[in-house]
């Protein structure tokens, strides 16, 4: 159920992409983590009303370490393998070419022709006497050789074109297995056909930018090289006779990668269009995991056995909370990604250590004097770590989100923040704060930092104290201030 509401929009826009006519070469992008091969995987097992799909997935991360000429034998042995996964068998239809092999006298007329025509002077007669019988029989022989010469000719081409096609890693290859292959996919889609219904064989190969940077290029080109064959087999696009192939990694990785590896000037849109027929599919799923945010989540309003475990989600996902907030942003702006989200599902808040030591020397409660801070700690624990997290708000720059309640949380933030200046003397007018340019200090209306407004940032201007109304830049700044803050007085780590 949480993946059906996951892929809502992405389905539609798929099967949008993959209607386009002759696309049939599909370069899938995301970033790592977005949830690609889930939701292939989930898409294609999905039977179509119109479209029936038997899909083949492939995972050449190791194929780094193997020769170019045994890269193809492993993408045949993957979908062999795929086949017996699937419970598909060989019968003996995929196999009765085999029995069309031509006879020897055919193969070799002209050595055992050639052969009689050399024993005609050993018989016990005078050749002299059959001279005449001799040259009519060799002028035979010759007119015949000379008439059948093209035919010859192009049996020994047929020949060495025969060896190219069953040499190993031949871009050329046509073996007996290739041909099997073939012959088992058109049998399925022959199988699946019915009224109104169409089959349709796909080859996903997946994690292509997972590949050792310095073998990535060269698998690709084995790739580009075998899987279009025209000259082998006009009346498909792809090998083996796939409708569609459909290559996943991330474009911006590779692309990346590539001009590293040959110069930022080289042209990376010239070697990657060959990968795909119309256009490069964007896989895009922010909208569908921000609308369903919440379930990943622990709910605020189920009631909990454990008093302190309830007590927690309260403080730390209750009213004006951060972490929905923060956590929308990291998505939309690609901070943290599907994955991260699925490894902290419903996650329980937790706390280390109730209290906590200020730069200014002031000891805290975390839950009882400032719930943001275990707000932040839960959003530490989500993404792994403060490294984590410090990598989604170097790229967390802006708000996208319709509301976000600014003011509420810039407040709580900011009043921690200024304990880092020592002048600073909570509730008093002389205990003025110097931030971001100009002069402040807090109004406070009660002992609590809970989740209800409870006190103010005032701005000081000749004297005399306003209100303050912080900007999305500033709430971008303080958020970041907060975390390292609080990565150097030890609460996240």
């Amino acid at each position: 159920m949480l993946f059906e509401e996951l892929f809502t929009v992405p389905e539609k826009d798929f099967t949008k992409h993959l209607k386009i006519p002759d696309n049939n070469r599909i370069l899938f992008s995301s970033r790592f983590g977005m949830g690609k091969t889930t939701f292939l995987n989930y898409y294609f097992e999905q039977q179509k009303e119109s479209v029936r799909y038997n899909a083949f997935h492939l995972y050449p991360v190791n194929y780094s370490i193997s020769h170019n000429e045994d890269i193809f034998n492993y993408i045949k042995y993957d979908i062999i393998y795929e086949f017996l996964e699937k419970g598909i068998k060989v019968q003996n239809t995929d196999i009765e070419y085999l029995k069309s092999v031509p006879g020897f006298f055919k193969k070799n007329y002209l050595k055992i022709a050639t052969a009689l025509v050399y024993m005609i002077p050993k018989v016990g007669k005078d050749v002299m006497e059959s001279y005449d019988k001799l040259k009519e029989i060799s002028d035979l022989f010759i007119e015949y050789s000379q008439n059948d010469k093209k035919n010859s000719e192009e049996e020994v081409l047929n020949s060495y074109m025969e060896q190219i096609e069953q040499a190993n890693g031949s871009i050329y290859d046509n073996s007996v297995i290739t041909q099997m292959i073939l012959n088992i996919l058109q049998r399925l889609k022959n199988e699946n056909v019915a009224d109104s219904v169409t089959s349709k064989n796909v080859l996903i190969i997946d994690d292509l930018d997972r590949i050792d940077p310095e073998h990535l290029f060269r698998i690709l080109n084995v790739f580009a090289a075998h899987f279009d064959c025209p000259k082998l087999q006009p009346e498909r696009d792809n090998k083996f006779g796939f409708d569609k192939i459909i290559l996943v990694c991330d474009v911006e990785n590779v692309r990346n990668i590539f001009q590293a590896k040959y110069g930022g000037n080289s042209d990376f849109i010239g070697y990657i269009d060959k990968f795909y027929s119309t256009e490069i599919y964007y896989y895009d799923n922010k909208k569908n995991i921000n609308g369903i945010l919440n379930k990943f989540l622990p709910s605020t309003s189920e009631r909990r056995s454990n008093d302190q475990e309830y007590f927690l989600i309260q403080t730390v996902l209750g009213n004006n909370s951060i972490v929905p907030y923060l956590m929308q942003e990291f998505i939309t702006q690609n901070c943290i990604n599907l994955r991260t989200l699925i490894k902290s599902y419903q996650k329980i808040p937790r706390i280390e250590n109730e209290y906590f030591t200020l730069p200014s020397g002031t000891r805290m409660s975390f839950s009882e004097n400032y719930p943001i801070i275990l707000q932040f700690f839960y959003i530490n624990d989500l993404l792994g770590g403060y490294y984590n997290f410090k990598l989604a708000l170097n790229n967390f720059t802006t708000i996208t989100a319709e509301y976000v309640p600014i003011q509420v949380i810039c407040n709580r933030i900011f009043e921690i923040i200024a304990h880092k200046q020592r002048n600073y003397k909570p509730n008093k007018s002389d205990g003025l704060v110097s931030w971001d340019g100009e002069i402040f200090h807090i109004q406070d209306h009660g002992k609590s930092r809970s989740n209800t407004d409870t006190f103010q940032v005032m701005e000081v201007k000749e004297g005399q104290s306003e209100n303050y109304e912080f900007s999305v830049k500033q709430f971008v700044m303080l958020v970041s201030e907060l975390a390292e803050l609080l990565n150097i007085i030890g609460v996240l780590r």
